[in-house]
């Protein structure tokens, strides 16, 4: 008996990933998600055919080897990840966990011959640096990379920046729009830290965006390079614009009177050592990006309806918490 063709994506219910298998069923294909969070954004799929939920890590050997047996496994995409920060588990899990993910998913490519896509972060000095989340990513990649040189698994390895959905969680997740949001839904201004005007202008691009690039960077087999995905040429903006958008957006909705303040540096990022990346726009053309300003009225409509005032107030209370 055959086995069913599908496509693997751990951490398909979450933002990126639960994107990256709308992307996948757009196109055809069976998708199994191993993740231990319910995939609310995949609800409609499963239930017409179109995806598979099995409760899981990459890094429970059992579960990755039990779907291993029971399908033929075409691409990997391994989103998946076990926040290693204070308001996740303890760093040194989130590391251990992470590696033995990495490992995982590289001897079923090795089983499997399917290629794996990586979501990377930066490179960072770990010198006075101890963030469970990066250290475990940038583990995690080495050790694929690792497997490609010496294995020969295809590897496809993107890093994708300042991202944001009406998928977004509040918490765990420490991004600035899903913050900013709260602030103003709660009627309290936002408080901005740090550069209000950025001297490294943010490029936001959707989450429906990064899944169709993603998807696209597999499907054309554009390995060996570490890829740079951003949004368009138009869609730069600072800290203190994408404030003022929120609170715009928020005044219009609910005629809340919100604004924002800006209370200055609160801590220095750590130093970066980066890799050189390569724009995906040089093989994707002719993509028209979901803009910003257009879509921030729908995200912001998606977390008042998603989540209670009293959740929003407790996010709130959990940000302010951690700025003390």
């Amino acid at each position: 008996m055959s086995k069913e063709e599908v496509c693997l994506v751990t951490g398909g219910s979450g933002m990126i990933g639960s994107h990256v298998v709308d992307e996948l069923i757009r196109r055809g294909d069976k998708v199994v998600i191993l993740d231990p969070s319910i995939p609310i954004w995949a609800n409609k799929h499963i239930i017409n055919g179109d995806a598979i939920w099995v409760y899981g890590i990459n890094a429970d050997l059992y579960q990755v080897n039990k779907i291993r047996r029971s399908f033929y496994v075409k691409e990997i995409y391994d989103l998946g990840w076990i926040l290693g920060t204070e308001e996740g588990i303890p760093r040194y899990d989130s590391v251990s966990m992470g590696v033995i993910g990495a490992r995982n998913i590289a001897e079923m490519s090795i089983d499997t011959g399917a290629p794996v896509f990586y979501l990377m972060t930066e490179f960072f000095d770990y010198s006075g640096f101890s963030d469970g989340y990066t250290i475990g990513k940038n583990a995690s990649y080495f050790i694929l990379d690792e497997y490609s040189k010496h294995h020969g698994i295809r590897f496809v390895r993107a890093k994708a920046h300042h991202v944001y959905s009406e998928r977004q969680q509040l918490i765990p997740a420490r991004k600035m729009l899903p913050t900013f949001i709260a602030y103003a839904l709660c009627g309290r201004d936002i408080k901005i830290f740090g550069r209000a005007t950025a001297e490294k202008k943010m490029d936001y691009v959707h989450g429906k965006d990064v899944g169709f690039i993603i998807v696209e960077l597999m499907k054309r087999g554009l390995y060996d390079v570490i890829w740079d995905i951003g949004g368009s040429d138009n869609n730069f903006l600072t800290v203190e614009e994408i404030a003022y958008l929120v609170c715009k957006v928020v005044k219009d909705k609910l005629k809340n009177d919100v604004g924002y303040t800006i209370i200055g540096d609160v801590r220095l990022q750590p130093p970066t050592s980066k890799k050189a990346t390569n724009n995906w726009r040089n093989y994707i053309s002719h993509f028209d990006f979901i803009d910003f300003r257009e879509s921030l009225p729908s995200v912001v409509d998606a977390y008042r309806n998603r989540f209670t005032k009293e959740e929003l107030e407790m996010a709130v209370a959990y940000f302010e918490r951690r700025l003390k």
